[in-house]
């Protein structure tokens, strides 16, 4: 975590403690039901920076992440969070924006669910426990959650919390371990569901009709003291270096359909008029691989597909024009169809075939209709969900001939038809990728990578129980997991495999929309923090984002000989007096007043503390 989000997470629950007597509401509270729907899906450039992935955590959740990969197409990728007390907080604000700003927010949402409620989580948890006895274990419960204010602490989460989370969230929380202890009915691990509110809690706002994914956390490591965030990474962007790869899964899980579409791309090539060139095919390619070669005209680089039944040695006969054209609109297919699972797949696919179908029915059958058919505005809803913020979408109608574009007067923004109508291989490429579309809409497999799991599969690697449950008439917890769909998410069991799957990262498209939220969230609390400040010496104080927090408080820098150390006493000298130690290199003296960091989570600590939430 960056300070920034340590000290303004700080004051996202409520007032300081010298107004909380004056009775004055929060300045302010996210609201954490309008971000449980959310996911953060970082870039897969973002995945590989090593300050961003967690390796220790991917070693321990190996098996399992390779289960959920192997057997779903599932990928998801741990996130390191600070190791300080509140990583659970932090894990699940991770899930949700990409930053544990709303760690102190949920612990007091939580705070505020697990005294509110205490009844229903005393029916689901308090088997074997008399009233007293479970009122003193719940009173502990409650004070492990309550806000830390930005300090380190000692007041750990547990299932209980977690469990508790996924009521404040409305919407499932899974918690990952090896396959061994997933296998076990142990509520250290699994699923916990939203059971406080019934069916309807997991569908998506926004009328986005799909069932929410669980956030996912995993546990960091065999001694189960350190929780990490599990999330999918977002292929919005593909790298160049990946597009070979992806090609290959795509072939791999649907070559009937690749076949289709080669005849499709071959039928383009074959009908153009133009001048061709002829291409030998070196010996390290085939069919479906790529070569660059430079246009000679132009002198630009190229991609050439080389067509089905064509090895090396052999030679075609490639036109400029149409077989760039052909390339890029295949390249495009494949990444749309390789990235997305089959349910976000078969949405957006059908989105893009009425929009295609509808701009060639206008081009052959009904002119009239072309100017409005060729321009879509990106605001519309539809439009958004289902092309805009599915992976690869976009490009299938960039390789056909759209480019943005906005218009002037109203500054609203379209993807507009700007291809030359005139040319028979830009109609011809409407053609195939209409078709084309109609093909990968009648596939259901899943590439390796983007995948869902349907909620009746779930127990082969999720684990065979629910971590916290309700119990049938005999007191037994159901163990079926169709059972458990059909309560929680309303799923029959009959209507298939297909019914009620998981797609993980999904949210990323509403985080995208929500961009403005967290944006005004983090500017309030930036007002905030200069209203509290105001007047002291930490007004002026600059952020320090360049380091994650807990190592930067944790070593100090020796005035006399300038050599950084580790720090053994209380980091922010909060809960404890304040020690000095001496330093390991020159022995002089060190206090923990030393860092601006140290001082300026002090300061905001000592304001918010007394605060009862």
């Amino acid at each position: 975590m960056c300070f920034e989000c340590r000290i303004l997470g700080a004051l996202a629950n409520g007032v300081p403690a010298s107004d909380a007597a004056e009775g004055r509401e929060s300045l302010v509270k996210p609201e954490l039901e309008g971000l449980g729907d959310l996911d953060f899906a970082p870039s897969v450039a973002e995945v590989e920076d090593k300050e961003l992935r967690d390796e220790d955590a991917e070693t321990y959740l190996k098996d399992t992440l390779t289960a959920l990969r192997d057997n779903f197409g599932v990928e998801l990728v741990p996130v390191k969070v600070d190791s300080d007390g509140s990583c659970l907080p932090h894990a699940i604000s991770r899930c949700l924006v990409g930053k544990e700003v709303l760690y102190d927010a949920l612990r007091l949402a939580l705070t505020h669910e697990l005294r509110e409620h205490a009844a229903f989580y005393r029916e689901i948890l308090g088997a074997g426990m008399d009233e007293e006895t479970f009122a003193t274990f719940w009173l502990g419960i409650i004070d492990e959650a309550k806000p830390v204010h930005g300090a380190l602490t000692g007041r750990w989460l547990g299932p209980e919390h977690i469990l508790g989370l996924a009521n404040v969230l409305r919407r499932p929380i899974l918690l990952l371990d090896c396959p061994k202890l997933m296998a076990q009915d142990d509520n250290r691990c699994g699923l916990y569901l939203p059971l406080r509110h019934g069916r309807e809690a997991c569908v998506r706002a926004e009328g986005l009709g799909e069932v929410a994914s669980p956030l996912v956390i995993g546990w960091a490591n065999e001694a189960k003291n350190h929780f990490v965030s599990l999330v999918a990474p977002s292929h919005n962007r593909l790298l160049a270096s990946e597009e070979e790869e992806w090609t290959s899964r795509a072939r791999t899980a649907a070559p009937s359909l690749w076949l289709k579409i080669d005849q499709l791309v071959e039928e383009l090539r074959s009908k153009s008029s133009s001048e061709h060139v002829e291409i030998t095919i070196p010996h390290d390619k085939g069919p479906g691989d790529v070569c660059v070669l430079q246009d000679p005209d132009s002198g630009e680089e190229i991609l050439v597909q080389i067509p089905p039944g064509k090895g090396p040695g052999d030679s075609f006969l490639w036109n400029p024009n149409v077989d760039h054209g052909a390339t890029r609109l295949y390249g495009s297919l494949v990444h749309f169809y390789a990235t997305n699972p089959p349910m976000s797949r078969a949405r957006a696919g059908r989105t893009l075939h009425l929009v295609l179908k509808n701009l060639v029915d206008a081009l052959m059958v009904d002119p009239d209709k072309l100017e409005q058919r060729s321009r879509l505005r990106l605001g519309n809803k539809m439009i958004f969900r289902n092309i805009v913020c599915v992976s690869g979408a976009v490009e299938v109608l960039r390789a056909v001939g759209f480019a943005d574009f906005v218009e002037p007067r109203s500054g609203d923004k379209f993807l507009r038809f700007e291809g030359d109508l005139s040319r028979e291989e830009v109609r011809e490429s409407l053609v195939l990728a209409r078709d084309a579309l109609a093909f990968i809409l009648e596939d259901k497999s899943a590439v390796r990578g983007a995948g869902e799991i349907s909620l009746a599969a779930g127990a082969s690697v999720l684990g065979p129980v629910p971590a916290f449950c309700l119990r049938d008439e005999a007191g037994e917890p159901v163990r079926a997991w169709d059972a458990y769909a059909a309560y929680t998410f309303g799923h029959d069991p009959a209507r298939g495999a297909g019914s009620g799957a998981w797609v993980f990262g999904l949210g990323n498209q509403l985080r995208i929309s929500r961009s403005r939220m967290v944006t005004s969230l983090m500017g309030a609390l930036k007002d905030r923090y200069r209203d509290l400040a105001a007047g002291t010496a930490f007004a002026d104080m600059p952020w320090d984002d360049a380091f994650l927090y807990g190592e930067r408080l944790k070593h100090v820098e020796c005035p006399a000989c300038d050599r950084e150390q580790q720090w053994e006493g209380p980091i922010d000298g909060v809960g404890a007096e304040l020690r000095s130690q001496a330093c390991s290199f020159c022995g002089h003296e060190l206090e923990v007043g030393l860092t601006a960091q140290r001082q300026m989570s002090a300061f905001v600590h000592g304001r918010l503390a007394p605060a009862e939430p």
